[in-house]
């Protein structure tokens, strides 16, 4: 397996991190420097992207001064935890969590209307920042929203040729053992096509779940 190595500096008033190794180091890199940055009690902003296979490089401004070393040495620590480990760390520094406006999910059940429902979905989206285009117009022209427990096996063929973020779906797996409760996912009913929520589908297969609350949108 390749090794995992990052690299970080300062260079015309920005930082850039540079990441070389496997595609999943890459993916859980991003989780890591969120943690980083609530730890070192910093806002970084990205200023550019851009990455191929398992190479990566991201350039941030920052409202302060970044300690370099410390930075860099708290991101390789991190970076190769066990994955368990690392879930462990993110979820207990607040990473992963309800955003900002993100609207509770405990209320809705088999009762709740659809307009409730499409009220839930599209807050849900604009809390997370999720803009795919497709997704959102069945979100908007749609009126029939249920709120049910649908069985895994019609939903798994979602995750067939999909990439999930390793280190998100064992913090999800991880809640969910612990007996925490996810949002429902959203899917449309024909197909159970899954328009939102891979990760926390794949957690709910590792753990065995066996039915699944969904907000359901449209007819078969």
């Amino acid at each position: 397996m390749p090794e995992e190595t990052i690299r970080f500096w300062r260079e015309q008033g920005a930082y850039v991190l540079v990441h070389d190794g496997t595609l999943d180091g890459g993916s859980n890199l991003h989780y890591i420097v969120r943690l980083i940055e609530r730890e070192m009690g910093l806002k970084l902003r990205s200023l550019g992207y851009c990455g191929h296979g398992a190479h990566s490089q991201e350039r941030f401004g920052s409202n302060q001064p970044i300690d370099e070393r410390a930075f860099i040495r708290r991101a390789r620590q991190l970076l190769h935890l066990p994955l368990a480990g690392l879930a462990a760390c993110i979820i207990g520094g607040g990473v992963l969590g309800p955003k900002p406006g993100e609207p509770e999910f405990r209320n809705l059940d088999e009762k709740t209307g659809p307009a409730t429902l499409k009220t839930w979905a599209i807050a849900y989206y604009e809390a997370n920042e999720i803009t795919c285009p497709e997704s959102l117009s069945v979100l908007e022209r749609n009126r029939l929203f249920r709120w049910r427990r649908v069985p895994i096996d019609c939903l798994r063929h979602n995750l067939l040729g999909t990439y999930e973020i390793p280190v998100k779906v064992e913090c999800y797996r991880e809640l969910l053992e612990s007996g925490r409760c996810l949002p429902p996912l959203i899917c449309r009913r024909r197909g159970w096509e899954l328009l939102e929520g891979y990760h926390r589908l794949r957690a709910h297969e590792k753990v065995g779940t066996k039915s699944i609350p969904c907000v359901i949108i449209g007819r078969s």
